[in-house]
């Protein structure tokens, strides 16, 4: 068995591999740079012209929704005397944060204001490192 970083071990030989398996999907698709680092690997590991990525596309939707601010969340209010601690400047710096950077949220089909529309559509096979 071979561990570590997929684009970072190398394979014995210099062996190039018939498939490459991997489970990034979802939020971090571009998050978190996990599809760099699955491209770095197809290109180190994969045999060229017939080796398969699974997934060998990836998606990505966007729509408008409806979704609750962290000030109208209604168990806001018990911050205010938390065993007789005023704690809602804490809260209002949390809020705060929480507007400035990506939230992972479950969003009900009831939610969304407009039809999704495919923001980018990756086919993983062919799609160059430089996104």
């Amino acid at each position: 068995m071979i561990e570590g970083r997929a684009e970072l071990v190398e394979l014995p030989g210099g062996e190039k591999v018939d498939a490459i398996v991997s489970e990034w999907m979802g939020f971090y698709l571009l998050h978190e740079s996990m599809l760099e680092s699955v491209l770095l690997a197809r290109e180190k590991h994969l045999k060229p012209d017939t080796g398969l990525m699974m997934p060998s596309r990836a998606v990505l939707y966007a729509a408008a929704c409806r979704q609750q601010l962290p000030d109208d969340d209604p168990s806001n209010d018990n911050w205010s005397d938390m065993y007789g601690l005023d704690l809602s400047p804490v809260l209002e710096a949390i809020s705060a944060a929480q507007l400035h950077r990506p939230q992972v949220a479950v969003v009900a089909a009831s939610d969304l204001l407009t039809e999704p529309v495919v923001v980018a559509d990756f086919d993983l096979a062919w799609l160059g490192i430089e996104v």
